[in-house]
Protein backbone atom coordinates (compact mmCIF):
# COMPACT_ATOMS: atom_id res chain seq x y z
CA UNK A 1 0.00 0.00 0.00
CA UNK A 2 1.17 3.72 -0.64
CA UNK A 3 -0.90 6.54 1.17
CA UNK A 4 -0.32 9.82 0.34
CA UNK A 5 -2.09 12.90 0.31
CA UNK A 6 -3.46 14.87 -1.62
CA UNK A 7 -5.80 12.10 -3.21
CA UNK A 8 -5.92 14.11 -6.40
CA UNK A 9 -2.39 14.12 -7.05
CA UNK A 10 -1.84 9.78 -6.08
CA UNK A 11 -2.29 9.00 -9.86
CA UNK A 12 1.37 10.87 -10.29
CA UNK A 13 2.55 8.20 -8.19
CA UNK A 14 1.19 5.02 -10.06
CA UNK A 15 4.33 5.71 -13.12
CA UNK A 16 7.07 4.91 -10.02
CA UNK A 17 5.05 1.77 -8.97
CA UNK A 18 5.19 -1.67 -10.19
CA UNK A 19 2.07 -2.39 -12.18
CA UNK A 20 0.19 -4.88 -9.90
CA UNK A 21 0.28 -5.45 -6.23
CA UNK A 22 0.76 -2.11 -4.82
CA UNK A 23 -2.68 -0.10 -4.02
CA UNK A 24 -2.93 3.71 -3.89
CA UNK A 25 -5.12 5.19 -0.72
CA UNK A 26 -5.81 8.28 -0.03
CA UNK A 27 -4.16 9.25 3.81
CA UNK A 28 -6.43 10.50 6.32
CA UNK A 29 -6.29 12.73 9.37
CA UNK A 30 -4.54 15.47 10.48
CA UNK A 31 -1.12 16.17 10.74
CA UNK A 32 1.82 14.03 9.21
CA UNK A 33 2.06 12.06 12.10
CA UNK A 34 -2.20 11.21 12.10
CA UNK A 35 -1.86 10.32 8.71
CA UNK A 36 1.14 7.88 8.79
CA UNK A 37 -0.68 6.59 12.36
CA UNK A 38 -3.68 5.73 10.28
CA UNK A 39 -2.01 3.91 7.66
CA UNK A 40 0.02 1.95 10.11
CA UNK A 41 -3.33 1.31 11.74
CA UNK A 42 -5.30 0.59 8.52
CA UNK A 43 -2.57 -1.84 7.56
CA UNK A 44 -2.46 -4.00 11.09
CA UNK A 45 -6.36 -3.94 10.37
CA UNK A 46 -5.48 -6.17 7.27
CA UNK A 47 -3.20 -8.62 8.67
CA UNK A 48 -0.72 -9.24 11.51
CA UNK A 49 2.38 -8.90 9.27
CA UNK A 50 4.84 -6.01 10.04
CA UNK A 51 4.66 -2.59 8.70
CA UNK A 52 7.65 -0.59 7.15
CA UNK A 53 6.81 2.89 6.67
CA UNK A 54 9.14 4.78 4.09
CA UNK A 55 9.26 8.66 3.77
CA UNK A 56 8.87 9.89 0.25
CA UNK A 57 11.67 12.25 1.01
CA UNK A 58 14.27 9.53 1.24
CA UNK A 59 13.98 8.43 -2.40
CA UNK A 60 17.81 7.03 -2.30
CA UNK A 61 17.70 4.59 0.60
CA UNK A 62 19.28 2.09 -0.48
CA UNK A 63 17.05 -0.94 -0.46
CA UNK A 64 19.87 -3.06 1.61
CA UNK A 65 18.80 -0.77 4.39
CA UNK A 66 15.60 -1.67 4.06
CA UNK A 67 15.80 -5.17 3.69
CA UNK A 68 18.10 -5.18 6.99
CA UNK A 69 14.92 -2.66 8.82
CA UNK A 70 12.59 -5.55 7.78
CA UNK A 71 14.65 -8.27 8.71
CA UNK A 72 15.01 -6.80 12.08
CA UNK A 73 11.17 -7.86 12.64
CA UNK A 74 11.28 -11.35 11.91
CA UNK A 75 10.87 -11.77 15.73
CA UNK A 76 14.28 -9.93 17.40
CA UNK A 77 12.93 -6.70 17.73
CA UNK A 78 9.72 -4.93 17.92
CA UNK A 79 10.64 -1.95 15.66
CA UNK A 80 13.60 -0.80 13.90
CA UNK A 81 14.19 2.25 12.29
CA UNK A 82 16.58 4.53 10.15
CA UNK A 83 17.51 8.08 11.33
CA UNK A 84 18.01 10.87 8.95
CA UNK A 85 20.72 13.81 9.22
CA UNK A 86 18.33 16.06 10.36
CA UNK A 87 17.34 14.36 13.46
CA UNK A 88 14.09 12.65 12.12
CA UNK A 89 13.81 9.57 10.59
CA UNK A 90 13.62 8.17 7.29
CA UNK A 91 11.84 4.85 7.45
CA UNK A 92 9.88 3.24 10.53
CA UNK A 93 9.20 -0.74 11.04
CA UNK A 94 6.74 -1.92 13.31
CA UNK A 95 4.95 -5.50 14.27
CA UNK A 96 2.55 -3.88 16.44
CA UNK A 97 0.69 -0.63 15.75
CA UNK A 98 2.37 2.34 18.40
CA UNK A 99 0.60 5.58 18.44
CA UNK A 100 3.07 7.21 20.50
CA UNK A 101 5.95 6.98 17.53
CA UNK A 102 3.96 9.40 15.41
Amino acid sequence: MVAGTPPGSLSLLRKLLPDEGVRLVAQSGGDLGQRMFAAVARLFEEGPEPVLILGADAPTLPSGSIVRAAHALDGRYDASIIGSTDGDYVLIGLREPYEGLF
